[in-house]
């Protein structure tokens, strides 16, 4: 029997619901306590780990970052995969 999947506050927001295994890249040392947070989610950092992508958080900091993150994410996305992209506030 497999644990329950408990979802810190930003998941459930992020509409994780019930994925199992996420991808979050480049994540800054101020969010790992969310990701720690979270119970019965394998939480993988780099693409090359996974096959198939339901679900990913991407921080982004150029838009250099985000067009290349975005043709590598889409590639390996579900058809009905959650991207989201994260751009630090100026």
């Amino acid at each position: 029997m497999s644990s329950p999947v408990l979802l810190p506050p930003v998941f459930k927001k992020l509409n994780l619901k019930s994925v199992t295994e996420i991808l979050v890249v480049n994540a800054p040392a101020s969010f790992e306590a969310e990701m720690a947070a979270l119970s019965g989610v394998t939480v993988h950092r780099s693409l090359a780990e996974i096959k198939a992508l339901h679900f990913a958080l991407a921080f982004v900091t150029q838009q250099a970052e985000l067009d290349a993150l975005s043709h590598a994410l889409s590639a390996k996305a579900t058809e009905n995969a959650i991207l989201w992209f994260r751009y630090p506030k100026q």
